[in-house]
């Protein structure tokens, strides 16, 4: 990626964090491990991103500037003991979704 010029610095796909379109070329489009994103590298983390990607590669095919925005929201579930688990659950600047259902919170 780095010798195409499609990397930043670090080596990851340099990517809007919000369009998660390429910064320099607007035909390509990049989520999950790969992109530069400020979140967490998490399966919901790529998930939610999928959603933004395909949203937004479905306009540009259509002729349409790209309108969905990926908002950081990442989560991760960790076990805590053998019966035991918690979710972890934030959007962009480690900001918590409060919107959880569990009883537990953290980010």
């Amino acid at each position: 990626m780095a010798k195409a010029g499609l990397a930043d610095p670090t080596g990851q796909l340099d990517v809007d964090p919000h369009t998660l379109q390429h910064k320099k070329y607007s035909n390509i489009f990049g989520f999950g491990d790969v992109a530069n994103l400020p979140t967490s590298k998490t399966f919901w983390g790529g998930f939610n991103q999928l959603h933004v990607v395909r949203h937004n590669v479905e306009r540009q095919f259509n002729g349409l500037t790209p309108n969905a925005k990926y908002d950081g929201l990442s989560e991760a579930d960790i076990l805590i003991d053998m019966d035991k688990a918690v979710k972890i659950s934030h959007f962009y600047g480690e900001k918590p979704n409060d919107s959880l259902s569990t009883g537990f919170m953290a980010s």
